[in-house]
């Protein structure tokens, strides 16, 4: 169940949310319980098979949290993570390494076909974070039960794609006095974020996604030629679709929970906005790279261990990120760019030489959008031919996978959306100034209010929000148009 399905829309959310107000007069653990219920369903929906997998893999998990938190053994939370880590390594990367054994040793060993179990990475290193907060006395003695344990993992907004949260972050909300009371504010702004989402989502993404499918399905194709402007502009609509899709995934998450009074971390916050390659992953899938900085990168010593060590922990950890979103070389190559990029940055920050604004922007949005080709890319072969062509500036006019009308077509989409990546407000720029939205957020680039744009509750705002929201309602009646998440796959 997708949440800008007809069904999730109009049946489940509103019978979901029903049933938590209406529990939460008379029993907050009751309560509780239906969201965890629901959200159980909500998984289920896909593949139902799965579902004894989640529950447990979750109860495991939380039994060997309270082992934990009794015992401080590490022999506990070493046995713990690594049963996690197992888990994960036979379903997602079984296949990746066998074919790489056989490639090495000439064999042909087949596991067979491996389904992937829906969220299987975020529910997983969630569940790594609980062990690590239980092993260091961070779980509070009133939020250890089963139930409250079940919906920390469970919680249908973030269980398929994130944010990945701590248990402090978000349990301590159910507690709180009249949390499962209706508070109309937060129905007002979690709407408001939720169809701000939806329409980046469906309006944009999904727009723009046939653009790039069509490049980069002809770079697997060895006989197809691709010219440079086919290949920038297939790189670039590619990042444009990324971006939406998963910034629409981040707004529809923290909308959903924010009707239902709690309050998500923010994942991501304008990062093609970013000066620098260090900056555009303190903003890109936030919660992500926090864990990989708090479990794998310092762990490891971090900065504290001499700058060569540094830049091994670096790389290693990009490494890890880029295999943590696919079982494939591509993701891998990916994750390394990317910690080159950090370390060729940490080398010219060594210079004291600031780039103008300008050209900091645009060497940082080139070196993503590269680094993309390889995300997006089936495999190496056909990366390669994009990257070629990008360079091959003697092509760039001539249209060899595109016909001109649809090269004209891309563009009226890619510009005007440039415009709003680069120049508008972010959702957590709109709703930062009405107290019932994202007060938790701080606004890094100095604007500090945004009066044209800020939400209020008037006649204005219900009025743009009804043409959103019926605007992508409508374009979701063709539902061959219509594309699951990105990150969905990981």
């Amino acid at each position: 169940m997708l949440f800008y399905s007809f069904e999730f829309i109009y049946l489940f959310f509103p019978i979901c949310l029903t049933g938590y107000f209406l529990l939460g007069k008379r029993s907050k653990r009751l309560s509780i319980i239906w969201l965890v219920l629901c959200s159980l369903f909500f998984y289920g929906w896909w593949n139902p098979k799965y579902v004894p997998f989640l529950i447990g893999s979750l109860v495991c998990n939380y039994y060997f949290g309270l082992l934990l938190n009794s015992s401080r053994k590490k022999s506990f939370l070493y046995l713990g993570v690594t049963l996690n880590l197992l888990l994960i390594g036979y379903y997602k990367y079984a296949g990746f390494f066998t074919s790489i054994f056989n490639d090495i040793s000439g064999n042909s060993y087949n596991l067979g076909e491996i389904i992937l179990p829906l969220g299987i990475s975020f529910f997983t290193f969630q569940q790594i974070a609980w062990l690590v907060d239980s092993y260091k006395g961070r779980v509070s003695e009133k939020e250890k039960g089963i139930w409250e344990y079940g919906l920390f993992v469970t919680f249908f907004p973030q269980l398929i794609a994130g944010p990945i949260v701590h248990h402090a972050e978000m349990m301590p909300q159910f507690h709180e006095k009249n949390s499962q009371w209706l508070n109309w504010d937060n129905m007002a702004a979690g709407l408001t974020i939720f169809v701000i989402g939806l329409a980046k989502k469906v309006v944009i993404a999904d727009s723009i996604a046939p653009y790039a499918n069509k490049i980069f399905d002809a770079a697997l194709n060895t006989s197809q030629q691709i010219s440079a402007g086919e290949a920038w502009l297939g790189a670039i609509t590619y990042s444009m679709q990324l971006y939406f899709d998963f910034s629409g995934y981040a707004d529809m998450a923290i909308g959903l929970a924010l009707m239902c009074n709690i309050r998500l971390p923010i994942n991501f916050d304008s990062p093609y906005k970013s000066l620098s390659i260090a900056e555009f992953w303190r903003r890109w899938h936030i919660t992500l790279s926090r864990f990989l900085r708090d479990y794998i990168y310092i762990p490891l010593g971090g900065s504290r261990i001499g700058e060569k060590k540094r830049y091994m922990n670096l790389l290693f950890t990009m490494l890890i990120g880029g295999l943590w979103h696919g079982a494939g070389w591509t993701f891998v190559l990916w994750g390394g760019l990317h910690g080159i990029f950090l370390i060729v940055h940490r080398l010219w920050s060594k210079t004291n030489i600031r780039l103008p604004e300008f050209v900091a922007h645009l060497l940082t949005f080139i070196c993503v959008v590269v680094a993309w080709v390889f995300f997006r890319a089936e495999n190496f072969a056909s990366a390669s031919k994009i990257l070629i062509a990008m360079i091959d500036f003697q092509s760039f006019s001539c249209c060899s996978v595109l016909k001109i009308e649809e090269m004209t077509d891309a563009l009226k989409y890619v510009v005007p959306i440039i415009v709003v990546v680069f120049f508008l407000p972010n959702t957590q720029n709109i709703m930062n100034n009405w107290p019932g939205g994202l007060r938790v957020y701080q606004n890094p680039f100095r604007v500090a209010r945004v009066f044209l744009f800020s939400y209020q509750p008037t006649l204005l705002w219900s009025c743009a929000i009804i043409i959103l929201s019926a605007t992508s309602l409508f374009l979701l009646l063709d539902q061959s148009n219509i594309q699951e998440f990105i990150y969905f796959q990981f």
